[in-house]
C-alpha cells in the first residue's frame, strides 16, 4: 500500500494503563509510559466535532467484551 487515506473520525476513545481518574478525565500515572498527570478528557475536546470516551485500560476492555458483537458493528449482528 503506497497511500494514506485520510479520514476523519466522529468519535475517539482513549484508554490508559496505570491510575486514572475516569472522573477527571485524566491519567494519574502511566509509569509504562512514563507520563504522569495527562488531561486526556481537556486534549480531546481541543478537537471540535469529535467525541471522545475515556476510562482505564482493563475497565474498558471488560466493558467492551460484555457488549453483545452487534453492538460493536454497527448494529449488525456477527459471530
Amino acid at each position: 500500500m503506497n497511500h494514506v487515506e485520510r479520514f476523519d473520525p466522529a468519535a475517539a476513545g482513549i484508554a490508559v494503563p496505570g491510575t486514572a481518574d475516569e472522573g477527571a478525565g485524566s491519567s494519574v500515572l502511566a509509569a509504562d509510559l512514563g507520563r504522569k498527570r495527562l488531561p486526556v478528557r481537556r486534549q480531546l475536546a481541543e478537537h471540535p466535532g469529535l467525541q471522545g470516551a475515556f476510562g482505564h485500560d482493563v475497565r474498558a476492555g471488560c466493558q467492551g467484551a460484555a457488549l453483545p458483537a452487534r453492538d460493536l458493528l454497527n448494529g449488525e449482528a456477527r459471530a
